[in-house]
């Protein structure tokens, strides 16, 4: 699994993805670790 997970991974097509679902508010990793670790200190 590390090979898979360190080589190819999962390949998402982020804008198909953003265009298929338009309603859902999109979180960068970045913003979701802020909120998720910074501001629960």
């Amino acid at each position: 699994m590390w090979t898979f997970v360190n080589g190819p991974g999962y390949r998402v097509g982020i804008p198909a993805l953003h265009d298929a679902h338009p309603e859902i508010p999109w979180t960068g990793f970045a913003d979701w670790a802020h909120g998720a670790f910074v501001a629960a200190r």
